[in-house]
């Protein structure tokens, strides 16, 4: 007889909430608490999740001429020692790379950076990557857009002529960079800062202290945009059997980016569970609950569509999500008997079929949310039906 672990593995694979080479860890560590082995009692026991559902690292790309200051600015910046930053001097790879792509200026800025920026994404409590780089702004705003960073910036660092050819000759100790191609670099790039409107740091007058304030404000707002960005969302839709949870919930998915729904129904129906099971219907919304936790976590949305009759099943959904960070919304679904009767007869889900009686002892049992109740969630819904 297969357990509903091995029931269920396949069909949280086929329905993308998680890769076929996880499934096998799945099982294992499905509720030992039911016996069935399928629970995710500890984060390590949980399975790797895919990278697109993983909350990502923010970017800011530091580009500029040489002897702008970018590199001054980056160390001064790492120096600060900001939990869940990390800066990376790019061109420190140059001469990894390629003959052919090094040949190619152009092309040796695209590889750079595209190898920091997946190095970045590589690691999990990175929250934000400080890049530095000579990349044209442009360039550097397609390969963000194109590896799919949510939460990026390019700011350009510059300064006086004058200044810059002063540094490379002193400090830098690279007077052969004190050319007429690189004052026309630095044109070049300040021109295609201010078609793009990107922000800029000049650093030809007054101290370090100045310019990397300006940096650290910068800094900053992208980081709190990336909170912003990867906070979860979970949407409780509650209601009786035939109030139209699901259909309520596949309109708020197709609405939402990368929304997750959550229906034992669904899960049930494809593993050829009967709907009346309770136990298995138990189990199956704890682990679903586990599941999205994982996404809210993520910075995901997740719709919850359980029915949650009683208030306190409510409360333990709110108060969870809310204790990773996430917003809470309520949607109730608030449809009349007669009405109830009508849709699950028409929709032959359950067997035997769900009677008048049920319905009605189940209206008298459903705890409805009240003012106070729905007061607590972020934002509520009722659809009346």
């Amino acid at each position: 007889m297969p357990t509903l672990a091995r029931l269920l593995a396949p069909v949280i694979v086929s329905i993308g909430l998680m890769p076929d080479s996880t499934s096998e860890a799945f099982r294992k560590s499905f509720s030992a608490r039911t016996g069935d082995p399928m629970s995710y009692d500890s984060p390590e026991r949980a399975p790797a999740w895919p990278r697109s559902m993983v909350c990502m690292a923010a970017i800011l790309v530091l580009t500029g001429a040489s002897g702008s200051g970018k590199t001054t600015l980056l160390r001064a910046l790492e120096a600060m020692e900001i939990p869940g930053l990390a800066c990376f001097q790019c061109d420190t790879v140059y001469d990894e790379l390629s003959d052919c792509v090094r040949a190619d200026g152009e092309a040796a800025q695209d590889a750079i950076l595209e190898h920091w920026a997946k190095r970045a994404l590589g690691q999990s409590a990175l929250e934000l990557a400080v890049l530095d780089t000579q990349i044209r702004p442009q360039k550097a705003l397609a390969m963000l857009w194109r590896l799919g960073i949510a939460v990026h910036q390019v700011v350009l660092v510059e300064c006086e002529q004058a200044e810059r050819e002063a540094r490379l000759r002193g400090t830098r100790a690279q007077p052969e960079l004190a050319n007429p191609q690189m004052e026309n670099w630095a044109a070049y790039m300040r021109g295609q800062a201010d078609a793009l409107g990107l922000d800029s740091i000049d650093t030809s007058h007054g101290s370090i202290s100045t310019s990397l304030a300006r940096l650290r404000s910068i800094v900053e707002s992208l980081r709190e945009r990336r909170r912003q960005a990867n906070r979860g969302r979970l949407v409780v839709v509650c209601g009786l059997p035939g109030s139209g949870k699901t259909t309520h919930a596949q309109a708020l998915a197709a609405r939402i980016p990368e929304a997750v729904r959550f229906c034992p129904d669904d899960w049930m129906g494809a593993a050829g569970i009967n709907l009346w099971d309770d136990v298995a219907r138990e189990q199956i919304e704890s682990c679903q609950w586990q599941l999205a936790r994982g996404f809210l976590a993520q910075g995901r949305t997740a719709i919850i569509e359980w029915g949650t009759w009683g208030r306190s099943e409510r409360d333990a959904l709110r108060l969870g999500a809310r204790a990773l960070g996430a917003s809470v919304e309520l949607h109730y679904l608030d449809v009349p008997v007669d009405v109830l009767l009508e849709r699950v007869r028409a929709r032959k889900l359950e067997s035997p079929a769900i009677s008048l009686d049920d319905l009605r002892k189940w209206s008298e049992a459903f705890q409805r949310p009240d003012p106070a109740e729905i007061a607590l969630f972020d934002a509520a819904a009722i659809v009346s039906g």
